[in-house]
């Protein structure tokens, strides 16, 4: 009976220090702001949205802006040819030109701005899937998102514990990109055309003395 006991307590001490040894002990990093853009799927999807929104907007962005100029530099060229009221009138259809396309600039943010979020929102999702199961697969227990502004109280990590290109690899694998290899990944959607100013209006000559 003794050396049962005896086998028994070694048996359970063994299974205890196999379950120990089998518990989640490593430490990781990964940077997410890197990690969601660089995968394929991303870089693909970007570049479809580069391709199909960014460059038709901007340029037609770009045409308007260069209308606007021209008909300031022509107005700028005319000096005292035009009447003060043709100048008059041709400020105004810069003013309102300059108008409308500062309104199509704002509209053009706001709408790069509304696809960029839909894009992050789906990638997001099946990133954080990814990176729960290569955490399980490889026993960590604990992984530090340095992209973020809050990082937990994280003040350093060594480069070695960084897990961002391993994470983009199984999640590469995971859903590869459809339409043909990515290129690098783009930067983030930004208009390529600047809000024109309008010139200042001409002032008006004094009145002559009657």
């Amino acid at each position: 009976m003794k050396k049962t006991l005896t086998a028994l307590t070694v048996g359970l001490g063994l299974a205890s220090g196999i379950l120990v040894a089998q518990a989640p002990t490593k430490i990781a990093t990964i940077n997410l702001q890197a990690a969601v853009p660089n995968t394929a799927e991303a870089k693909a999807a970007t570049a479809k949205l580069q391709r199909e929104f960014v460059e038709p907007r901007t340029k037609g962005l770009e045409a308007k802006q260069a209308e606007i100029k021209d008909l300031q530099d022509k107005l700028q060229r005319a000096g005292n040819t035009l009447s003060q009221t043709a100048k008059d009138d041709q400020q105004l259809a810069i003013n309102r030109k300059t108008k409308d396309f500062n309104r199509e600039v704002e509209d053009y943010q706001a709408d790069s701005d509304d696809k960029q979020r839909e894009l992050l929102a789906d990638f997001s999702g099946k990133m954080q899937a990814v990176i729960a199961q290569y955490v399980k697969d490889n026993g960590y227990a604990i992984v530090f998102d340095t992209g973020s502004r809050d990082s937990s109280g994280l003040v350093w990590a060594a480069e070695a514990i960084d897990i961002t290109q391993a994470v983009i690899d199984a999640y590469d694998k995971a859903h590869p990109a459809t339409g043909g290899a990515a290129g690098p990944a783009p930067a983030a959607v930004k208009p390529a055309a600047t809000p024109v100013k309008p010139a200042a209006t001409p002032a008006k000559p004094a009145a002559g003395k009657q």
